[in-house]
């Protein structure tokens, strides 16, 4: 019998795999839309959702078909640790040093609707305007909003795919 490969190293092919494909559509997403909400940006959480999938399954066939809820999980979050990481990371660099005109666009629309209720420029808001639209602000509340959504995800699956060994070996 193989022996069964370890939560972290299925955790970081299956995270590569995601966070790789999730950045080809990210940066097809960047380049082909200038609209910050889009429907093809779901693609990316189906993936995500079938590569956590698939490394339960991969999982549990090298274990005699058990994985724990909490194997599942800890294997999960380590996909969307892995993915988020590489997609955060590489879309910084997009928007950072490449093409910047969608944090550009969305800025400029927030300070317009600001100005629109009142506000003037020496207003705090108008400043955290200006922040949380960097690219730095981008990559710090990608990576939290993605491992949170990931732990819900992951938990979700975790609790579908589980299958508990029988205490007793029936």
């Amino acid at each position: 019998m193989e022996e069964r490969p370890s939560i972290s190293s299925l955790g970081m092919r299956y995270g590569g795999i995601v966070g790789l494909i999730g950045v080809i559509i990210s940066v097809i997403f960047l380049i082909t839309s200038s609209s910050t909400q889009n429907p093809a940006q779901w693609v990316t959480v189906i993936i995500l959702i079938g590569g956590i999938v698939m490394a339960h399954r991969e999982f549990k066939n090298s274990g005699n078909g058990f994985m724990s809820f909490g194997e599942g999980f800890k294997l999960g979050f380590m996909v969307v640790l892995i993915s988020s990481i590489i997609n955060s990371v590489i879309v910084y660099v997009y928007m950072k040093f490449i093409d910047d005109s969608s944090l550009v666009a969305a800025r400029e629309q927030a300070l317009m609707q600001m100005e629109n209720q009142g506000l003037t420029a020496d207003n705090p808001a108008m400043g955290m305007v200006e922040f949380f639209s960097s690219a730095e602000a981008l990559l710090v509340m990608g990576l939290i909003f993605s491992l949170i959504f990931g732990v819900i995800i992951s938990l979700i699956i975790a609790a579908i795919t589980k299958k508990e060994e029988p205490e007793f070996g029936m």
